[in-house]
């Protein structure tokens, strides 16, 4: 089994010192539906997978799904040169599915040989995963802007890895704060 447990997500945006909160807010929009999506997928893998689990648990679990819409990516760190976010998508598919049987059958579900099988099951579909959130990756607040965008996957020690880089063109450009406006009106 591959050691990877987390899928990370880097944003970096590339080229400039400020960048309009359209760039970023898109950025993050497109890893957020893409890793929902992959997430609701991975439900659906889940039910086919383990027929014996009720379809009223996968049934609640995709409901749950919708109210935690923003939630599927937890930012972590930044730092700046070019502006990088690294964050990790969490585990919502499995998270649900132990909060929905967890609930019901409490200490014996921790211990049991079908929670062991699904972290198994899951684990082995990480790396499909990572890619199936990479591929959907698409932004969508700024559709016809000028702006370089890239999606590449790197597989780490702990972690996959999915870089998001994103260079403004001239038109995503960002607008002067007042004190540069201020400095220009005098020089």
């Amino acid at each position: 089994m591959d050691d990877q447990s987390d899928i990370r997500i880097e944003v970096r945006l590339i080229g400039a010192e400020a960048f309009p909160a359209q760039l970023l807010l898109g950025t993050i929009e497109a890893a957020e539906r893409a890793i929902t999506r992959a997430e609701v997928s991975e439900i659906d893998d889940l039910q086919r997978e383990f027929p014996d689990i009720p379809a009223a648990v996968f049934d609640a679990m995709r409901y749950r799904v919708k109210g935690l819409t923003g939630r599927a990516l937890n930012f972590e760190s930044a730092s700046h040169g070019s502006i990088i976010l690294i964050g990790a998508a969490v585990a919502l598919a499995y998270w649900l599915l132990d909060k929905t049987l967890g609930e019901t059958t409490k200490e014996a579900w921790q211990d049991s040989e079908l929670n062991s099988r699904i972290k198994g099951f899951l684990q082995s579909k990480l790396r499909r995963k990572a890619e199936m959130i990479a591929h959907d990756i698409r932004p969508s607040r700024w559709p016809n802007a000028d702006v370089g965008f890239e999606v590449r996957t790197e597989y780490r020690e702990r972690a996959i890895a999915i870089i998001i880089m994103v260079t403004p063109g001239p038109e995503m450009k960002a607008l002067p704060k007042a004190s540069e406006v201020i400095a220009r009106r005098r020089g």
